[in-house]
């Protein structure tokens, strides 16, 4: 029992320091707002059981992150650097905190524009035009092969309409033709 005491102890101890150093992190800013919206922040705090200054320094944040997620890439980047380079750093350690953000939103922006590409890309390739006549008359070339008896004479056939391009078969003969085979099909099944 006697361990678990001071390992509580410890904890109590270790938060306490964490707590004195996330504080230490903050500088204060006295800032005038509506009465509204201090009334809001007060019942909003209320309500999750926190204090209003807790809130409106987690709101605050958000906001300043979000404004600089809008800069223009450039201007973001000089910003970044000029606040890291007057935020107060703790020993020898030199804030790169807002750089750092900048690098994240760069790569979100990167990530969001291939997506985009990509997309579009998709929407080319499935506005690709219907086959051309010749992936029409292919059909009526292999109802023909399957009426002819004569494997090579199909094959001679084909080949003859293959390098005759002049000779095109009129519309309605394929029609035809895909009508005689299908009822030649239907009648060889039933």
């Amino acid at each position: 029992m006697d361990n678990k005491a001071k390992a509580l102890i410890s904890q109590f101890y270790q938060e306490e320091e964490q707590k004195a150093q996330f504080e230490k992190s903050f500088s204060q800013v006295n800032v005038s707002l509506k009465e509204s919206d201090i009334a809001m922040l007060e019942a909003i705090a209320s309500r999750f059981g926190t204090s209003k200054e807790a809130l409106a320094r987690e709101a605050l944040s958000g906001a300043i992150y979000n404004m600089f997620e809008a800069l223009d890439s450039k201007e973001r980047k000089s910003i970044a650097k000029e606040a890291d380079d007057t935020t107060p750093s703790e020993g020898d350690d030199k804030s790169v905190a807002w750089v750092m953000n900048d690098r994240a939103v760069t790569r979100e922006e990167n990530r969001l524009k291939k997506l985009q590409a990509q997309e579009e890309q998709k929407k080319v390739e499935n506005q690709k035009p219907e086959p051309t006549e010749d992936k029409k008359t292919e059909a009526p070339k292999q109802v023909e092969a399957l009426e002819n008896d004569d494997p090579a004479e199909n094959n001679a056939t084909n080949e003859d309409k293959n390098n005759t391009p002049a000779e095109e078969l009129v519309a309605s003969e394929e029609e035809s033709q895909v009508e005689t085979a299908g009822t030649k099909m239907e009648s060889m099944f039933l």
